[in-house]
């Protein structure tokens, strides 16, 4: 894990705002790698008799009885597959299929921006391992942090629906429109590596909601309940968060016989 303390904030080449991340709300500010915190929850649910966990199964339906969800069908390596469950839990992300076959109704709040996301080995330049640094300048904004796995992290936010056009141009021509009017040595950084920068990761900025989460056999939680920015890890914070909330409400219920 990498710990974030400070926060600088530049604009125009000048910087603007330097906090500690405590002044921002967030005292302990931790960036931690997913698969790692995804590996560290499959350990930990291991130790438990009645966990399984199995990979390569795609949900392609629900099972139904009357008017209740009572399991998933699925494709696997070894073919169809039905799992009946008391209780079935949508925690797919924002591209939730469970969202598309529960007929819950959806709300959008359109966005204007998407992001481009890369990582590049760490450089020299930058202020030290526990500070992240906001750029932003006409028409961009970049944020760059050290990563959990000792590289360097860097976000550009672009307009909706520009990453099109961005794809279209040159490999060069793509890295230098992004790298822009960066520190010099982040700049300098970043044309050494500009192979990276010109095949950059579009994170497609979805957000809204779902009216309900929840049908009787069928909870949604996380992205898949209310798909949020990708900015600042709120989805899987917020997902964790709904997972907590989840298993204090529903473990009595389930233990009990509900």
């Amino acid at each position: 894990a990498a710990e974030m303390q400070r926060v600088e904030i530049y604009a125009d080449g000048q910087l603007r705002v330097r906090t500690d991340t405590e002044g921002l709300g967030r005292a302990e500010a931790r960036l931690v790698s997913q698969p790692a915190v995804l590996q560290m929850l499959a350990d930990e649910g291991s130790r438990y008799p009645a966990f399984h966990l199995e990979f390569g199964a795609a949900m392609r339906e629900f099972l139904r009885q009357d008017d209740r969800i009572v399991g998933v069908r699925a494709t696997t390596t070894d073919g169809s597959r039905e799992y009946p469950a008391d209780l079935v839990i949508g925690a797919d992300g924002r591209h939730a299929v469970t969202r598309k076959h529960s007929a819950l109704a959806d709300i959008d709040f359109p966005q204007d921006y998407d992001v481009l996301w890369l990582k590049v080995p760490y450089p020299e330049g930058h202020p030290d391992q526990t500070t992240a640094r906001v750029e932003i300048a006409a028409q961009r904004v970049a944020v760059a942090f050290p990563s959990a796995d000792g590289k360097f992290q860097i976000g550009f936010v672009i307009p909706k629906g520009a990453f099109s056009t961005f794809r279209a141009t040159p490999p060069e021509e793509r890295a230098e429109a992004l790298i822009g009017e960066l520190p010099q040595y982040l700049a300098d950084h970043l044309r050494t590596h500009s192979d990276q920068v010109a095949n950059a990761t579009l994170l497609n900025v979805v957000c809204g909601r779902l009216s309900e989460w929840s049908v009787p056999g069928l909870l949604m939680i996380g992205d898949a309940a209310h798909p949020m920015s990708p900015v600042g890890g709120q989805g899987i914070n917020i997902a964790l968060r709904d997972a907590l909330v989840a298993a204090n409400h529903l473990v009595p219920a389930l233990t009990g016989g509900g």
